[in-house]
């Protein structure tokens, strides 16, 4: 039986893949005179921890600098975007209140100076009552070990196969399914094929219904 809904953040709880994510990688790529393409290789970013992602972009593009430059530049690009473009995904405060006092929390890959940034804004601690994790909390691996929703249904107290993840990232569900819960995919970020192992996939939080839930 369902007794608890683990989120995703980027993607799935804030709106950002767009706004911050496409925006800065896009800047990031045509500082070193080439195209960033957000179908080569956004969807094996997705997911993973920010140091990852920069190192799958950094490699991908063939990048004509040192790693720790390329690093930096893209965390001053992405903060200017936390700062100023955050905020909360279509759908997701209607679907929050019908959840008929199921237990939830957010367990996130994002680094928590970009959390400070969205807490700003959005206060999520107060709406999750608390039950928000990141990787650094969980033993630093990223998605896809399991290790940060694993975390959170401890502290929720329940166990694993009771759980739903919902995400929007190859990663985060692999994530999921190590950690031996369900996963619920949000096509808001990649295309629905590359979506293909979740149990259930939905272009939108109207679109998931009881039956998933339970």
């Amino acid at each position: 039986m369902l007794k608890a809904i683990i989120f995703d953040l980027d993607g799935v709880v804030v709106d950002t893949e767009r706004s911050v994510w496409l925006t800065s990688s896009t800047q990031l790529i045509a500082s070193y005179n080439k195209k960033y393409n957000e179908k080569d290789a956004g969807h094996l970013m997705y997911g993973a921890s920010f140091q990852d992602a920069t190192r799958i972009m950094y490699d991908f593009y063939h990048i004509n600098d040192s790693f720790e430059n390329f690093l930096e530049k893209r965390r001053q690009l992405v903060s200017k975007g936390f700062a100023e473009n955050v905020s909360i995904m279509e759908g997701f405060e209607n679907f929050y209140k019908k959840l008929n006092g199921r237990q939830t929390a957010i367990a996130t890959s994002m680094p928590e100076e970009f959390l400070t940034l969205t807490l700003r804004h959005i206060p999520l601690k107060d709406l999750f009552h608390g039950h928000l994790y990141t990787i650094a909390e969980s033993g630093g691996r990223g998605k896809p070990h399991p290790d940060v929703f694993l975390y959170a249904a401890k502290k929720l107290e329940q166990d694993p196969s009771e759980c739903i993840v919902i995400e929007d990232a190859p990663k985060g569900i692999e994530a999921a399914h190590n950690a031996g819960m369900r996963a619920i995919a949000l096509s808001t970020s990649v295309s629905i094929d590359k979506l293909a192992e979740a149990e259930y996939i939905v272009s939108s939080f109207a679109e998931i219904t009881d039956e998933m839930l339970s």
